[in-house]
């Protein structure tokens, strides 16, 4: 549960962490991101308790991924606390507290292999 009490709008439940996950998963698997991964962070970091990575084919399918997450975040009054990378469009991140979304082309994906750096993480998806 995110629960940094200096950044948080409100407490989320573990419940509504995972029903925000699900959601969110969900919604990237639509609109199609590629090779959508979900990791557990809750007991290994204090930095999120998930982070969900995904590919985009090009720029605008990143920014378009990330405008889904955003847009639902807007919806759910969930709290943006930094959106990076859209103008480069070669890795986004959005940064929900809770989770963070990082939306990444091919190339950087595979240099940067954010699976495999949190690899102690349990992964899901």
């Amino acid at each position: 549960m995110y629960n940094n009490k200096t950044k948080s709008k409100a407490l989320l439940s573990d419940a509504d962490v995972a029903a925000h996950l699900e959601a969110l998963v969900e919604l990237l698997e639509e609109k199609k991101a590629i090779d959508l991964a979900s990791l557990d962070l809750r007991q290994r970091s204090t930095v999120a308790d998930y982070f969900v990575v995904g590919g985009a084919n090009s720029r605008p399918h990143g920014q378009a991924l990330v405008g889904t997450v955003h847009q639902y975040a807007k919806e759910k009054d969930l709290q943006v606390y930094s959106l990076e990378g859209q103008g480069d469009g070669t890795w986004i991140l959005i940064d929900l507290g809770f989770l963070v979304v990082h939306i990444m082309q091919e190339e950087e994906r595979r240099f940067y292999n954010l699976e495999e750096l949190w690899s102690h993480a349990e992964a899901s998806h």
